[in-house]
This record gives C-alpha cells, structure tokens and sequence, in this order.
C-alpha cells in the first residue's frame, strides 16, 4: 500500500519553536501576573491548543484565559521574528520537497490559530509544497484529534498518514485508525511517544524522510 497523504504537526515535527513559545508564555504570565514556572513545566504547554493547556497547566479559564491568549499572540506576533527562538529543524524544508516531487500530497494539522500557521508556511518556505490545513481557531480551540477528524473527512483516511512528537498527535491517529509517524526529536519523551505505540518512530529528520519515502514506493 502506498502512503501519499502526510499530515504533519507543526511545533516540534516542522519547527524548533518551542524557546519562542516559551519566551512568549513568561512574557503573558509577567503580564498577568501568574507564578513563573520553569522548562520543565512549560513544556506541557507545548504540544496541546490553549483551551486544554490553559486550565490545565495555568489554571486560567473563561475570560481570564481569553485575555492570556490575546496577551500571548501580542508578545509571540513580536518574539517569533527571531529566528534564533523559531526556525525549522534541520532538513525539514529540504524533506518536504523531496516528498513532494515524489508525488506526496502533504498537509499541516495543528494546534496553532491559523493566521500563525500561514505566517509560519509562507515565512519558511514550505506554502509550495503544503496543500492542506486545520488549525485551531483564534481562540485557542483545536483539539488535536478533532482537527485530525476534519482532516479525514475532507480527504478521506485511506492512504493518510500523521507525523508528530507529541502524545495529542500520535492518539489522534490512533482514535482516527490512520498511521502514524511518532517522531524522537521533538518535545515528546521517548516514553511519550513509545506509550502511544505509533507505526513507526523516526529518531532525526534523515529517519523521517526516509520512512514516508519508503511509504510511497511501497507496491
């Protein structure tokens, strides 16, 4: 069977974004007031939308939670032009052509608003080789497992295929009966990723473009 429809996660499969998320995260929680929390801790923050990450990890909900969204997106919009703070892991772009020019029909899923996600595409140069889309909406909701729904029943589960670091992606192909690609380098744990027993695990980006590659010569 031949793979040709591959959805990636964005933060921690596509980019290295996690020092602006936190950077930004610190700048809302100074505005708002709340305790400061170190890495480890933020990094829950990392991977899941912010209607699930909010209340869980900062405890902020209803209007205080819409305020620490607005806030955030104000300070990420200024900090995520740094390209030292946010930039695609190595061989990620080069991957995505090479993909493409075999024939892939490759997509994004993620937790990310969506003006963010097309500012990220086009500033990074994947737009020509992305042709599909979910994001979470501007207020933060986007469950990975909903967006991933919507992913299949626009293009169909056959043949589909989502790569990610986190546990929020590897079960939302798990709940949706589609492959997955559980990758090592991002912001999961090995245990994370293991836990989720995905159809495959690529340790590096070399190892991923070699999996999907794989995936679309396979008679």
């Amino acid at each position: 069977m031949s793979y040709v429809k591959i959805m990636f996660d964005m933060d921690g499969t596509l980019l290295h974004s996690r020092p602006a998320i936190l950077k930004s995260l610190r700048l809302m929680m100074a505005d708002m007031q709340l305790p400061p929390r170190d890495d480890d801790y933020l990094n829950n923050m990392v991977g899941p939308p912010f209607s699930l990450g909010m209340p869980k990890f900062l405890g902020l909900t209803g209007a205080d939670m819409e305020k620490a969204i607005a806030v955030y997106g104000r300070h990420a919009r200024i900090v995520m032009q740094d390209t030292s703070l946010l930039a695609p892991f190595p061989g990620i772009l080069e991957m995505l052509r090479a993909l493409y020019d075999a024939g892939a029909y490759l997509g994004i899923v993620t937790s990310k608003s969506r003006t963010p996600a097309l500012e990220h595409i086009e500033r990074f140069g994947f737009a020509p080789y992305i042709s599909h889309l979910q994001t979470a909406d501007d207020a933060g909701n986007g469950e990975k497992t909903e967006l991933l729904q919507r992913t299949c029943q626009e293009l169909g589960s056959e043949n589909l295929v989502m790569v990610g670091d986190r546990f929020y992606d590897l079960n939302a192909a798990n709940t949706c009966g589609v492959q997955s690609v559980g990758v090592l380098y991002g912001y999961g744990s090995r245990e994370e990723i293991f836990g989720c027993k995905p159809t495959y695990t690529a340790e590096d980006v070399a190892g991923l473009r070699r999996i999907l590659m794989n995936m679309l010569v396979q008679p």
